[in-house]
């Protein structure tokens, strides 16, 4: 019997699954917004001290690489704890601040818990690709594009719940950031364990293809399900609150995995011959996708630059795709050039890029050009409503996409030879389960 009939097997997908539940909670880096209008009023802060407060956020984010060596050394369980720990101190602070219990803390001490609430994720992030990457070395890809994308649904989900439940109430927001994180992670703990895992033969393979395939959909029906809340505008008590037990039913979906692994076979050689030959037939680099995300990207940032009717939701949707297709593409990329030895370093070596642009693109340029078209208020910091605000800002970061396209094709150029050496030998895997089928015919 193979290992998909084996508790060992059962146990590699209840690990995936408790890491989907992971990413899912990993997004609240990317919902300052959802409560930065409480601190810039709470602080009289302007928009580029505001702005560096964001900043400190993501340069938490720039000592992931203490995780990162960290996790060539410890278990995925104490990452896990770690990242929880910190997390829960950091949002913690916040939350006792916009919800009055304190007086503001002076801006240092606020940047300092923004900064560890940044880190604190990328001890789950690396808790949870290392461990993953490594029990299905073969389906690398796949298991990026499945927790990246439950990261991108992290903020929907944290910020359509608190909608639901608490009518955007900043402080319950910030709240749910700090508890229900630790609590997942802690759960996780339990679930999420390096298993090693025995050369897979093409069936095995097939057999986990398929069962991506599954958890591909269950994201692109959660995806669905929280766009519909968001644009079926106001929403009652009762229909609030059956969107909620909606959600955790989705949530809790990924669950019948595991299970019908545990009670399943794996498929015949037969089963697969005819799909292994489909999806081999192309070997494009990684990369490729990367240089053509970047055109999307700024066919968006310079719609929003026009500022045209509609134009900034079309504009903010396709950089959010791309911006995922980033994330999705560039994880495996690292692991097929470098391998996984020390993948947890270089993860996070990669995702230095963060803090760096955040510091130039947000704190320096994006604060300082808002602040020049704004207007003081009354009682401190200031505003500014038009196209104007961040025209600008658009149109540079547009710009900067034409390099990073550049960047892309290069290092798609540079790489094709290791493509083909890896498309060789997926086809040479094809071949021989063919030649297996075959035989036994």
């Amino acid at each position: 019997m193979g290992p998909f009939f084996s508790l060992s097997g059962a146990g590699k997908w209840l690990g995936l699954v408790a890491a989907i539940w992971v990413q899912a909670i990993c997004g609240n880096n990317y919902t300052f917004a959802n409560y930065s209008d409480a601190l810039k009023s709470l602080m009289s802060l302007t928009q580029l001290q505001l702005n560096n407060l964001s900043v400190a956020k993501d340069v938490g984010k720039a000592f992931g690489v203490v995780a990162g060596f960290a996790s060539d050394c410890l278990p995925t369980s104490v990452l896990l704890i770690i990242g929880s720990v910190e997390g829960f101190i950091g949002y913690g602070a916040q939350w006792l601040v916009v919800s009055r219990r304190i007086h503001p803390l002076p801006y240092w001490q606020m940047c300092v818990f923004l900064c560890m609430g940044g880190n604190s994720t990328t001890w789950m992030n690396t808790a949870v690709l290392v461990t993953c990457m490594r029990n299905f070395p073969k389906n690398r890809g796949p298991v990026s594009g499945i927790l990246k994308g439950y990261v991108g649904l992290s903020t929907a989900i944290f910020t359509d719940i608190c909608t639901a439940l608490f009518s955007s109430d900043p402080s319950t927001f910030l709240f749910i950031l700090a508890v229900v994180p630790a609590i997942v992670c802690l759960t996780a703990t339990f679930f999420l364990h390096e298993i090693p895992t025995p050369t897979s033969n093409p069936s095995e393979l097939r057999q986990e293809t398929l069962y991506f395939h599954v958890f591909n959909g269950i994201a692109i029906i959660l995806a669905v399900y929280l766009l519909a809340f968001d644009i079926t505008g106001n929403h009652g008590r009762v229909l609030s609150l059956a969107f909620a037990v909606g959600l955790l039913v989705l949530l809790a979906t990924p669950l019948s995995v595991p299970l019908y692994s545990f009670i399943s076979k794996p498929l015949s050689d037969s089963d697969i011959e005819r799909p292994m030959k489909v999806s081999l037939k192309f070997g494009t680099p990684r990369p490729l996708w990367n240089a053509a995300s970047q055109v999307l990207m700024a066919i968006g940032y310079i719609a929003m630059a026009l500022a045209l009717p509609g134009s900034l939701y079309i504009g903010s949707i396709l950089v959010g795709i791309c911006y995922g297709v980033r994330l999705t593409i560039t994880v495996p990329v690292a692991s097929e050039l470098f391998g996984l030895k020390y993948y947890g370093l270089l993860y996070n070596i990669l995702i230095l890029n963060l803090p760096l642009g955040s510091f130039l693109f947000s704190g320096l340029l994006a604060g300082y050009l808002y602040d020049v078209q704004a207007t003081v208020v009354d009682g401190g910091g200031n505003t500014c409503v038009g196209a104007q605000c961040y025209c600008l800002v658009f149109v540079i970061m547009a710009l900067t996409c034409v390099v990073g396209l550049g960047l892309d094709v290069l290092l798609a150029v540079r790489t094709r030879n290791v493509y083909v050496r890896i498309h060789e030998s997926k086809r040479a895997i094809a071949v021989s389960a063919t030649d297996c089928s075959s035989a036994k015919y």
